[in-house]
């Protein structure tokens, strides 16, 4: 394991092999995070597992809507920017399969665009909610619980 590593004033394991050494997750809850940092896509996985929610982490668009297609996932948490198939444009595909399916999950906005109207232009695209970065650990879990309820 290597020491402890400080990311916005937390401190985190993280081993050689990028996991984090953390509480086992209850499959209770499953989040889909489409992230490409890895230290954002840890740390959520991370502060997640200390509610024991499961989270599985994608670096792009493409194994986004992927992975959603192939699993069930409670909730999904979407990067805005992303390389090979943006927030944006994942969300439409995954919207697209959700009326195949007959089935429609919350799909949440990450992005560190805090410009007046992102939000607006997130929930314009099929997104349900918007989540600004650096994530807000509070932040993170209200909107969770917020949606999961429902």
């Amino acid at each position: 394991m290597l020491p402890l590593k400080r990311v916005k004033g937390h401190a985190i394991n993280i081993e050689q092999n990028n996991s984090i050494n953390c509480l086992r997750s209850n499959p209770e809850i499953s989040i889909l995070v489409a992230e490409d940092d890895d230290v954002s896509g840890l740390l959520l996985k991370k502060i997640a597992a200390n509610k024991g929610w499961n989270v599985e982490i994608c670096k792009n668009g493409v194994k986004a809507v992927e992975m959603y297609s192939e699993r069930s996932f409670d909730i999904v948490l979407m990067d805005v920017q992303m390389p090979e198939l943006d927030g944006y444009k994942a969300t439409e595909q995954i919207r697209r399969l959700e009326g195949i399916k007959n089935t429609r999950k919350p799909i949440i906005a990450m992005t560190a665009n805090a410009l007046s109207g992102d939000k607006d232009k997130c929930l314009a695209n099929g997104m349900d909610d918007y989540l600004s970065k650096p994530v807000d650990f509070n932040e993170f879990y209200k909107m969770i619980e917020k949606w999961i309820k429902r």
